[in-house]
């Protein structure tokens, strides 16, 4: 007899030492499919999450001439590319607030008076429908026989979210508890209008938050000791086992970042997946070539500060001006410099991080995932790729061999990024991951 539940699902399958892959919402097939040998689930067609992050981007720029204008155009090349899985931002706060009306509409902050060093921000003072977007991309990845996972940034990049400080204030004036309830209670209410719209089988599963631990501790102050930290991740287990209540065919967790060590034994074990984001500047050689560096040395000689009112400069996170006025040639020398100076720590850090996240899973019982990573979580128009490839090609290839669940190529893998067009790079790293690459590439790859 197959399992019926998710739970029993995930337990069945990792007592048994089998991988675990999820095609679409489980159904009989499907779950009976995954208690099967490798070979019997291949011929079943079920399929581990190849990922391409879209993120806030593919909701915010759906409009004319935008990045992602031509959604079925960037699907047909998602699948081109060997992904099988979209990562996206539902906006459920947005939405549904703790308090007050909802955005219906938002406006994104108007250009940067500023050379911009992050395109997925989307800034432009556009007025877009997120909600609306987002419906309509679920529905032409519903049609493309892709899944989406659905996650929000929304406690990490306020400036993403358009002239939202209202919303700010709102959340502002809530307790920690309150807002992890807030975000937990807003969940439902979305998916519960996703299932009304038949949207359910295409969300492969559902993250309570991106980098939790650090969005929402951050938001509500930096929580040192230990059994306060506790009760923050006790918060986010009690809220997204409320979605698994609600929704019990959808799979639910959370995703984490920065000090693996510090986030390990606090995972609660009511996670059906685990997602971690390793990024090389935890490895401590890498955050001393950080340190000694200075930015200055690296403008270009006519750079000059435009005046710019403290008001307005906060729109703009301050990692996107870091990279203002800078000179490429020089700085790309530095990173590739930097990233041969610290490969062995780089690659003893992803090993040792992917191994022990992935038994962190099995000890609860969840599915291991890399959704984002692995080089630097922000970059600058002009970089070079070449670094940051072999970097995420280590990650990859560690994944696949430890079984992830679900993986991204890259970071840097969708339509806004010039790494988007290495088609060949992309088809290699699915390959690992179990994707097909197609006959007309196989002999470029």
């Amino acid at each position: 007899m197959f399992p019926t539940t998710r739970r029993s699902l995930l337990q069945t399958a990792l007592a048994t030492g089998v991988a675990v892959s999820v095609p679409r919402l489980f159904t009989a097939q499907s779950r009976g499919a995954l208690a099967q040998p490798e070979k019997e689930r291949r011929e079943q067609n079920v399929e581990k999450l190849r990922i391409t992050m879209w993120d806030v981007s593919a909701a915010l720029t759906q409009r004319a001439g935008g990045p992602y204008a031509d959604v079925d155009k960037r699907l047909d090349e998602a699948l081109e590319r060997g992904y099988n899985t979209i990562r996206i931002e539902a906006f459920p706060l947005l939405k549904y607030p703790p308090t007050g009306e909802p955005w219906s509409v938002i406006t994104l902050p108007p250009p940067a008076p500023l050379q911009l060093s992050i395109p997925w921000s989307a800034y432009g003072g556009f007025s877009v429908k997120p909600h609306e977007n987002t419906v309509r991309l679920l529905k032409h990845i519903r049609r493309r026989g892709l899944r989406a996972i659905l996650t929000t940034w929304v406690f990490q990049f306020f400036t993403l979210f358009g002239e939202s400080r209202d919303l700010q204030e709102r959340i502002k004036r809530l307790t920690l508890e309150e807002r992890i309830r807030a975000l937990a209670s807003a969940w439902k209410k979305l998916l519960a209008e996703y299932a009304d719209m038949d949207l359910l089988d295409t969300i492969a599963y559902v993250e309570l938050h991106n980098e939790a631990n650090v969005a929402l501790l951050r938001f509500g102050g930096r929580f040192a000791k230990e059994d306060e930290t506790r009760h923050v991740f006790n918060l986010m287990g009690e809220a997204v086992q409320g979605i698994k209540d609600a929704f019990p065919d959808l799979l639910a967790g959370c995703s984490f970042t920065g000090d693996w060590n510090r986030v390990r034994d606090f995972v609660p074990d009511a996670f059906d997946v685990l997602a971690f984001h390793p990024w090389i500047l935890s490895v401590p050689e890498v955050q001393r070539q950080f340190a000694r560096r200075k930015m200055a040395d690296y403008r270009l000689p006519d750079y000059e500060p435009p005046d710019m009112p403290a008001r307005e400069a906060r729109r703009y996170p301050p990692f996107l001006r870091e990279f203002y006025g800078i000179d490429k040639t020089k700085l790309n020398r530095w990173y590739n410099e930097m990233a041969e100076r610290c490969r062995e720590p780089i690659r003893r850090y992803l090993r040792d991080t992917l191994m022990s996240v992935k038994g962190r899973a099995d000890e609860i019982g969840a599915l291991a995932a890399l959704s984002e990573g692995y080089s630097v979580p922000w970059i600058y128009e002009g970089i070079e790729w070449k670094w940051i490839k072999e970097i995420c090609a280590y990650a990859i290839e560690q994944a696949a061999k430890l079984d992830f669940f679900a993986v991204t190529t890259c970071n840097f893998s969708s339509p806004m990024f010039s790494l988007w067009d290495d088609i060949a790079w992309q088809q290699k790293m699915n390959s690992l991951l179990g994707g097909t690459i197609p006959s007309e590439q196989s002999e470029s790859a």
